[in-house]
């Protein structure tokens, strides 16, 4: 009999047939035919050739289905058409027979979507019938933050029958090679880093992905096998595609780039960058420029200072090189080092899925109420050290959500910041825990003091509101800066939910914009650190007291003789560091000298009860409000 007899109907007794065209319908006898043609997406009506196709009427017959209405041409189209879609099939199914059960890899660009979709994924596949893709998975996440034990998981085989699906960041993209991967699910997004020049910030924020990347995270499905890669957008989203992500010098920060230009020679600056094929934002430019007048690190005709020179020579940003050479100048070099290393490098924290509560409470406890995100790196990282004497580094590092590798190349960086600073003649030596480089180690107060000097002009001010109504505790200080008015302290941090300070000045590293502007790390400081390491100080007069200012934005209220004791005190200490800069060594705390007697009258002066009291000198930050 001509056709495939593919179904029948027993009540009616009824059998259907796919037939290839209608000549084939007069081959079967009593048969009735329906002629099906397509619209689009949708089926059209068919038309019976030997009267209605009515279900009364099909009683008994034998039914022909075919494509009615198509030319020759169309028709052998259509098989070829068939025939490679069939190829294709068979290709895939070939894949998927072999593998599909152990290889699935979706690249998205945010950890917390990742905790939401691994949650969703548990929660919703317990009920029919999605049970059996939960009892026949096995779900993983992967990002920067994880433990190295957790991401190492993600190369396990899972056994037979069992599919392996990976929840993945783009650390997915370049970093790693997963070899048994076969199928990955492209979201299109990507989040990447940038400077917004007119609010004067770094931002991170999603934003879709370039061609280069898209290769890239196909690639993923095909480095040992043959795979398949659906990316999540449309070919009109694709041919909008840029080839290759922004380079480097258009979204990022200028500052390193302006102390090399000044270093070689090259003239000035903004008119060398015009030069690149890409040339950054002027606006971009002048704030770095700008930035480092205010760290003393040029004048005003563009020209390095002696501080300047030293930053420009120093493979650091120029915070933390300021950072360490106040360290070494303050003899607590140790600690400041570790801050250093933690700051250009990355954070020694690892953060396990579904257990971020736990890690933020071990953040805290470590913190031991320093109010301080540098200073409980530093505790952290003086505890592994103990540990590493003694033996049990690797749990330590385990119960305390550390990462053993990170804080092993912390301790590498550590000396070659030493040896940068033995080369520039402000050591003596290259080993940093030399008792003559840490006098003041255990010092708190100058610890935060030094941090402070690194990490000026990134100040933020807290402001406390009483709660009207009496039976609430008190409300959390909010949080303000100069140029962004209210901000937030980021939920990672020690002093996130704080409401107890012991002043109301924080200095900050890392200030990023995504959903809100965030304050990632954060150290609160006495008013004399901004006094003695701050900006440039002026003198305002009332009726009762002086007001310091420091930077026409910070303002403290003392009494006239105090007020002109710390301007003379900090005349001197600048004078200090200047013949520092220019003649580098280690610092003398003979106090039978003038530098040795300087040094300790601010040291005890920091270390002491602070004689100041601080005051609002603008209505700026309740205007904000």
């Amino acid at each position: 009999m001509v056709g495939k007899r593919f179904a029948y109907f027993p009540l009616s007794g009824t059998y259907v047939y796919l037939l290839k065209s209608s000549e084939e319908i007069c081959k079967i006898p009593n048969c009735f035919s329906i002629m099906s043609g397509y619209r689009g997406n949708r089926r059209g009506r068919g038309v019976g050739s030997r009267g209605s196709y009515h279900p009364s009427h099909l009683k008994g017959k034998e039914i022909g289905l075919f494509y009615a209405r198509r030319s020759k041409e169309k028709a052998e189209e259509r098989e070829k058409e068939q025939v490679k879609k069939k190829q294709t099939n068979e290709k895939y199914n070939s894949i998927s027979k072999q593998v599909f059960w152990n290889m699935f890899v979706v690249l998205i660009y945010n950890k917390m979507y990742i905790k939401y979709l691994r949650f969703r994924a548990y929660t919703q596949f317990r009920e029919p019938p999605l049970h059996l893709c939960l009892q026949l998975s096995v779900i993983y996440a992967l990002n920067l933050l994880m433990p190295t034990v957790n991401q190492k998981a993600v190369f396990n085989r899972p056994p037979p029958g069992i599919r392996k699906i990976i929840l993945a960041t783009n650390i997915a993209e370049t970093s790693i090679t997963i070899d048994d991967i076969v199928f990955v699910i492209d979201s299109g997004k990507i989040k990447i880093s940038s400077f917004d020049v007119e609010n004067n910030i770094a931002t991170l924020k999603p934003d879709w992905i370039a061609l280069a990347n898209a290769r890239q995270r196909r690639g993923r499905a095909g480095r040992v096998q043959e795979g398949i890669c659906y990316h999540l957008y449309t070919k009109l989203r694709e041919s909008q595609l840029q080839n290759y992500q922004l380079p480097e010098i258009l979204r990022t920060r200028l500052e390193t780039l302006c102390l090399r230009i000044k270093l070689l020679k090259l003239g000035k600056i903004e008119l060398f960058l015009k030069k690149a094929m890409q040339p950054p934002d002027p606006k971009a430019v002048a704030l770095s420029i700008n930035l480092l007048e205010k760290l003393n690190a040029l004048d005003e005709d563009e020209n390095l200072t002696p501080l300047g020179f030293h930053l420009a020579q120093l493979p650091l940003d120029p915070h933390t090189g300021k950072m360490i050479l106040m360290g070494a100048i303050f003899s607590c070099l140790d600690p400041i080092l570790t801050v250093a290393a933690n700051l250009s490098f990355k954070d020694a924290f690892v953060i396990p899925l579904g257990k971020e509560e736990q890690a933020d409470w071990k953040r805290k406890q470590i913190a031991q109420n320093s109010k301080s995100d540098h200073l409980m790196l530093v505790q952290a990282f003086n505890g592994w050290e103990v540990a590493m004497e003694k033996g049990y580094d690797q749990q330590y590092c385990w119960e305390n959500f550390l990462s053993h590798s990170t804080l092993k190349m912390l301790a590498n960086l550590k000396k070659q910041f030493a040896q940068y600073l033995h080369e520039l003649q402000f050591l003596h030596c290259d080993d940093f825990k030399h008792k003559d480089f840490n006098r003041n180690s255990e010092n708190q107060m100058l610890l935060k003091a030094v941090i402070c000097a690194g990490l000026y002009p990134n100040v933020a001010k807290l402001q406390w509101h009483h709660n009207r109504n009496p039976h609430k505790g008190p409300k959390i200080p909010k949080v303000y800066t100069e140029d962004d008015g209210k901000v937030v302290l980021h939920p990672k941090s020690v002093n996130y939910m704080e409401l107890n300070f012991h002043t109301q000045w924080l200095v900050y590293y890392q200030k990023l914009k995504s959903t809100k502007v965030f304050l990632h790390d954060t150290t609160n400081i006495q008013p004399l650190a901004l006094l003695f390491f701050g900006g440039q100080i002026t003198l305002g007069e009332d009726l009762s007291c002086h007001t310091v200012f420091i930077d026409k934005y910070i303002a403290f209220h003392c009494p006239p003789k105090v007020a002109h004791l710390m301007k003379e005190l900090r005349e001197e200490l600048d004078k200090l560091l200047q013949h520092k800069a220019n003649y580098p060594g280690v610092a003398c705390w003979d106090p039978s000298t003038t530098e040795g007697a300087l040094l300790k009258a601010i040291v005890e002066l920091i270390t002491s009860e602070d004689p100041l009291q601080a005051v609002e000198c603008t209505s700026q930050d309740d205007d904000n409000e």
